[in-house]
């Protein structure tokens, strides 16, 4: 504000900034005795940098009339940073359909309110989860997020994710000290977001292996059954994975027991109300097992599970439970 205090008009005119990054209105003016005229400074930066420019205004057109105010300005970008972590996070191999977390630490350095985005990318081996994936930061505040991995397929995963900071521009807030008009049709607390963006991209590199199907019991002891006569016990196959499974109950042949017993014995010794089929995920299947001897001599039997995705697809070669199932 510029107030004429004397008995006569005063007439005053500014120096233009030659950059154009701090701007005038008005640039000149005749201000009537007694009286006052509000002067509008525009900061239009062209870059992120701190600015400094000496306004000078000259007072009837006489030179040696004149005052300089200094004019301050600093113009920065949003900026985030990652604590602990580079470009990368690595997640440990996991089973399929198990959730694996990692935490990062997202630290707002720019003195602005700024509102991050994170996108993630589609992966066909995987599913990335981001929690919370939309959030405003005040300057220097600091945010935990999670980033969750689940693998859908035993392969290697590389993926990533973007995070986006813009500066929230809050109408109302911006507009103190500016004569606006129509401003008081602003809606009491709107926001914009601003064009300029941060960007940044973290990849995610991880590995999914076989699912873990759990078998409980995992030894089965019929103790002594007569021949001719049979003892019935049961197991369960839990599957703890948000995948389904096509599985399959194998007696493997390399075992020594089996050497002396035909293989049409020993389905009769040994049989399964379910010996393959589909387990849906988070569900389990009771598995009843009959041993019915023929002849008498010790049995010390292994059962392994092998199980797919797929029911196409070539069941896997690596046994899934932890222990083999045993019967003896």
């Amino acid at each position: 504000m510029i107030k004429n205090n004397s008995d006569t008009p005063l007439y005053f005119k500014f120096l233009s900034d030659l950059t154009n990054v701090f701007r005038v209105h008005p640039k000149a003016g005749l201000i009537p005795k007694k009286s006052f005229n509000l002067i509008c400074v525009e900061f239009c930066p062209k870059e992120p940098n701190p600015y400094k420019f000496p306004l000078k205004m000259v007072f009837n057109h006489d030179n040696q009339n004149m005052h300089t105010i200094i004019l301050h300005g600093l113009c920065v970008d949003p900026l985030i940073e990652i604590e602990d972590t580079k470009d990368e996070i690595y997640f440990p191999p996991s089973f399929i359909g198990i959730n694996t977390k990692k935490t990062i630490t997202l630290i707002n350095r720019s003195p602005i309110k700024i509102n991050v985005e994170i996108l993630t990318d589609q992966e066909e081996n995987g599913i990335i989860t981001v929690d919370p994936n939309n959030f405003e930061m005040e300057e220097n505040q600091i945010k935990k997020v999670d980033v969750y991995l689940c693998p859908t397929k035993v392969s290697n995963i590389e993926s990533s994710i973007l995070i986006q900071a813009g500066r929230i521009y809050e109408h109302l807030n911006e507009s103190i000290g500016v004569y606006n008009p129509m401003s008081d049709l602003i809606k009491q607390g709107s926001k914009s977001n601003d064009k300029r963006m941060y960007k940044k991209t973290l990849k995610i590199i991880g590995k999914g292996s076989d699912g873990e199907l759990k078998i409980e019991p995992v030894v089965l002891q019929f103790n002594t059954v007569k021949v001719g006569f049979h003892h019935k016990l049961t197991f369960s196959i839990y599957n703890p994975t948000i995948c389904n499974f096509y599985v399959k109950l194998v007696i493997p042949d390399n075992q020594k027991v089996l050497e002396n017993i035909e293989k049409k014995n020993l389905d009769q010794i040994l049989q399964f109300d379910f010996k393959e089929g589909l387990i849906n995920s988070f569900c389990k299947k009771d598995v009843c097992v009959t041993f019915r001897p023929v002849n008498r001599s010790f049995f010390d039997i292994k059962v392994a599970l092998y199980a797919t995705d797929n029911k196409n697809d070539k069941l896997t070669q690596s046994i899934l439970a932890s222990n083999p199932l045993e019967s003896n």
